[in-house]
């Protein structure tokens, strides 16, 4: 599928997966690790100096190094030019004066951290650098993962770097997550209750050329500067630059910052900075199309510019596509500030622009402190006043149809449509029922019980713009010879994760056989697998010709065991459970709201009127399995029996 996925885990070994999954007991096996050198045989290993961290890096076996101990005062950048994982296990890595760590056009590259507290941190370094630099390569931040830089930005992404903060903190000087207009396009993927902030009251995040921005269930403090891009916002926290004092000292002479033709720290939530740079991106060139839905979004401070959306158009090139900004609901609290407010660089330096860009703002629905202007509510829109005496609280919905006639009709604030949903619900509720086929985009999306709605074409536009919602259903059946394979891997499992290992022959019952495992995936682009829907989606499964006859006497009944990994408490813990199964000719169908990894599995019963004297099931196979972790939009395969499956699926 086009999701990307980090495949950190492919072509371990079961024994060195089993070691550094931070699955069964990371801290055991963990401890257990060789130290990382160029020789090392083995595919995951630790680190306790720098000497042997590079070491691990440059040793293409390795593909997981962990922590053991802090690495600090580092003064050349180490770069990564390859897929891998490094586990920070609550450790430090620290540089001095330059960035810590460079991904490169091939890296692909995973920081994590079993234990909380991991830091990755650049001390002293130039105010125009970062801690972290992506160049065309692809980095993943994920939860108890802190990035720090003291001097300059948190990460800066170039020539189509992609970033995942996947719950993670970045906390800058500067801004945290940033490129550059002359070093190409980038590209920023923000969610899982990841938390952004400037320690310097600039902005969180600054996007100075064409970038892909998503933004889902995250904090950002600081607000956005972004002078074109595609960008998705939902259900997160935003706060503008707290103190324009403090804001204005960073410019040079007497004038306010914002009010310099190009300078771009300004005092609103949402800056767009238009008409600025020429983009030389072929798919959007210089568009700025801005999604808004849910969350909660503050000016906190005292500027009579501190707008929730400010749209400065500088005039100096003409936007090819004119700035297109829908906000679909949320609350925004503007300090008396306009809801919207648009300048021109004659507003601010009495220079009229060389060209005029419009900016298109529609507003259909939201919570505001301020009455939005008229001429952004779209077409059958209207402003509500649900506001009493000590708030203003404006709510914009769709016109509500009041009988004359009736008197007692009144206009409440339960008519309006304010998203209460988080983003999860709102987005497995969708997917859910586009996965089976039955929402079109013609049609009004009902994402609760009391009907509050969105258009499925808006929805889609946030999700599938750019082929975000993906359903995918992988399938692997097992041959006679793959079959002696797992039990290699069977056996791992019971010495390794003996617990486990019982759990899964449970659900799976003593006289059961495996023929079979596959994943089930639903994937946003850019954000990872949703991996728990609201509703049940119907799942189907061909069963091999050679399986679906049992032997004479008996009755074969055909289950699945879902394998699924509960995530929110850190400690990613296994779950089996056995779903009932319908067998239509050869048509396996069962129901499933968890999206995971899947055991098809028969068991045969012999018929009671032979139960008596019937042998044991002389057709039961030696049980084998197929494990995977996923992780907060990562997918990790676990193979347990052995290298067979990875050199099949890499």
């Amino acid at each position: 599928m086009s999701l990307r996925l980090k495949q950190a885990g492919y072509g371990l070994s079961a024994l060195a997966l089993i070691a550094g999954s931070g699955i069964f007991a990371p801290r055991v096996y963990a401890d257990a690790l060789a130290e990382c050198t160029a020789e090392l045989e083995a595919t995951a290993c630790q680190v306790s100096t720098l000497e042997a961290l590079l070491a691990g890096i440059g040793n293409t076996r390795v593909e997981g190094v962990y922590l053991a101990g802090d690495i600090t005062g580092v003064t050349s950048t180490i770069e990564i030019n390859r897929s891998m994982t490094l586990n920070l296990d609550g450790n430090t890595l620290s540089a001095t004066g330059v960035p810590i760590i460079r991904v490169l056009e091939n890296g692909d590259l995973n920081i994590s951290s079993d234990k909380s507290d991991g830091l990755v941190e650049t001390k002293n370094g130039a105010s125009n650098e970062a801690a972290i630099e992506v160049k065309e390569g692809i980095l993943e931040i994920n939860s108890d993962v802190k990035v720090s830089s003291e001097k300059g930005y948190g990460i800066f992404a170039m020539n189509g770097g992609s970033v995942d903060v996947v719950g993670g903190y970045v906390s800058a000087y500067s801004a945290a997550l940033t490129g550059n207009n002359t070093t190409g396009d980038m590209n920023f993927y923000v969610y899982n209750g990841a938390y952004l902030e400037s320690t310097n009251n600039v902005p969180a995040v600054y996007m100075p050329g064409q970038a892909d921005l998503i933004i889902i269930d995250a904090t950002l403090r600081g607000g956005i500067v972004a002078r074109m891009g595609q960008i998705d916002i939902i259900n997160s926290f935003i706060t503008s630059a707290t103190n324009i004092d403090e804001l204005d000292a960073i410019c040079t002479g007497t004038t306010r910052c914002y009010e310099y033709s190009g300078f771009s720290w300004m005092p609103g939530i949402i800056n767009i900075l238009g008409g600025s740079y020429t983009s030389n991106n072929e798919d959007y060139g210089n568009s700025l199309n801005l999604n808004m839905i849910g969350g909660h979004h503050e000016v906190i401070n005292d500027s009579d510019r501190g707008h929730a959306i400010m749209i400065y158009d500088q005039g100096k090139v003409e936007q090819e596509i004119n700035i297109n900004i829908n906000i679909y609901g949320g609350e925004f609290q503007t300090n008396g500030s306009s809801v919207i407010g648009e300048y021109t660089l004659s507003d601010f330096t009495g220079t009229d622009p060389a060209v005029s860009n419009q900016a298109n703002v529609r507003i259909m629905g939201g919570t505001y402190s301020e009455i939005p202007g008229e001429e952004y509510i779209a077409d059958g829109y209207k402003v509500y006043d649900f506001g009493d005496d000590t708030e203003d609280r404006f709510t914009v919905l769709g016109e509500i149809e009041v009988d004359e006639a009736e008197d007692s009709k009144t206009e409440t604030e339960e008519d309006a449509w304010i998203l209460e949903d988080t983003a999860d619900n709102l987005i497995s509720k969708f997917l859910a029922s586009y996965a089976s086929g039955d929402v079109t985009l013609d049609d009004e999306y009902y994402y609760d019980e009391n009907g509050n709605s969105i258009s499925v074409n808006s929805l889609v536009d946030m999700l599938a713009r750019r082929e975000q919602v993906e359903v995918s259903y992988g399938e692997y059946v097992f041959s006679d010879e793959e079959v002696e394979e797992m039990k290699a891997g069977l056996e791992l499992i019971a010495e390794a994760a003996p617990e486990l290992y019982a759990e899964l022959m449970a659900e799976l019952g003593e006289n059961s056989t495996i023929i079979g495992a596959f994943r089930a995936e639903v994937g946003m682009n850019g954000v990872g697998n949703i991996i728990k829907l609201d509703n049940e989606i119907t799942q189907s499964y061909t069963i091999p010709e050679k399986y679906l006859t049992a032997p004479e006497g008996y009755e074969r009944t055909f289950f699945v065991v879902r394998q699924h990994v509960i995530m929110g408490d850190g400690s990613n813990t296994i779950s089996y459970k056995r779903l009932d199964a319908t067998l239509d000719g050869a048509t396996l169908t069962f129901k499933n709201d968890l999206f995971s990894d899947f055991f098809i599995a028969y068991e045969d019963t012999a018929i009671e009127e032979e139960s008596e004297e019937a042998e044991t099931n002389p057709n039961t196979l030696d049980r084998g399995g197929l494990i995977f972790a996923i992780t907060a939009g990562t997918s990790v395969p676990l193979v347990l029996w052995g290298a067979y499956l990875a050199t099949k699926r890499n």
